[in-house]
């Protein structure tokens, strides 16, 4: 779907003032059904976002679907199970060597851009990382990053990208705005 569809300016969330740099991402992508709030009226965009909640927001996205038992030994009864399920068969989350996918963990940048790197269509320009803390990039997320920033959908911050920091749920929304 389009951006145009769903496009917004406006949310009921009390900590998303009008001007706020991700407002209008987190208005759109709210009104097409991709994120959510919390119940208490807020969307908390300077919080943290964890690897359940992203993937849940990955597969709401790009609209995965799985029909089996559980691919992670560590997610049976949580909130997320099903999008986590959906996201791994889809091929775009991954979990740890132990089995696990660990989804109260908070979700680092270079992971969370290796997940939506997995979601796009191959043969995009992958230029050279010239950000200052490009040496940072983990080997396994660095061609995910590279196709991102040839895609414009990455375009970093005082010349960084800060790979290793985690990810905030209005930096989540800009991301994905940008892809739309």
């Amino acid at each position: 779907e389009s951006r145009d569809a769903f496009w917004s300016q406006t949310n009921d969330y009390t900590d998303v003032p009008a001007d706020a740099w991700y407002n209008n991402a987190v208005s759109t992508l709210s009104n097409a059904g991709i994120l959510d709030g919390y119940e208490d009226g807020t969307f908390k965009p300077d919080g943290n976002i964890t690897r359940a909640e992203f993937a849940t927001i990955a597969v709401r996205f790009f609209e995965a679907t799985y029909d089996g038992g559980d691919l992670f030994s560590d997610i049976a009864g949580h909130w997320a199970q099903d999008y986590i399920n959906e996201a791994a068969n889809a091929g775009i989350v991954d979990g740890y060597p132990d089995g696990t996918f660990r989804p109260q963990q908070y979700i680092t940048r270079a992971e969370a851009m290796t997940i939506l790197g997995r979601t796009q269509a191959k043969g995009y320009a992958e230029p050279e990382l010239t950000f200052s803390d490009a040496g940072q990039v983990p080997d396994w997320a660095a061609g995910y990053l590279r196709s991102l920033v040839g895609q414009g959908v990455i375009t970093g911050n005082d010349n960084r990208i800060r790979p290793n920091d985690l990810l905030t749920r209005g930096e989540v929304a800009k991301l994905l705005y940008a892809m739309l």
